[in-house]
């Protein structure tokens, strides 16, 4: 079982989640109360970001800003980039769907 420190170590090489996506903030904020379910959602907003691999377009474009798209990975909101030309996907923030939405 992967600790709350090491989650962005498992990401594959074609996918950036950069320090300040919000992953690590969300896992720890989580872990504070209960580590068993921080490591749960963590895999799970992992697994559905690896999906991107596949199908980078999977997303909803995101209208408010031109080449975002979003990915639901409930209660959470996974806001991505993707590069066609490096076949690269940018993890651009993990959000909280209840959260008034971010400044991307």
């Amino acid at each position: 079982m992967m600790s709350a420190n090491g989650w962005l170590h498992g990401l594959q090489d074609n996918l950036l989640t950069p320090s300040d996506s919000g992953f690590e903030e969300v896992v720890r904020y989580i872990a504070k109360d209960d580590p068993v379910t921080a490591v749960r959602i963590g895999n799970a907003l992992i697994d559905r970001v690896e999906i991107l691999e596949e199908f980078p377009l999977l997303g909803a474009p995101y209208p408010k800003r031109l080449g975002v798209r979003k990915l639901v990975s409930r209660p959470y909101i996974i806001f991505y980039r993707f590069r066609q030309r490096e076949n690269f996907v940018d993890i651009l923030r993990y959000w909280h769907g209840t959260q008034r939405e971010p400044d991307l």
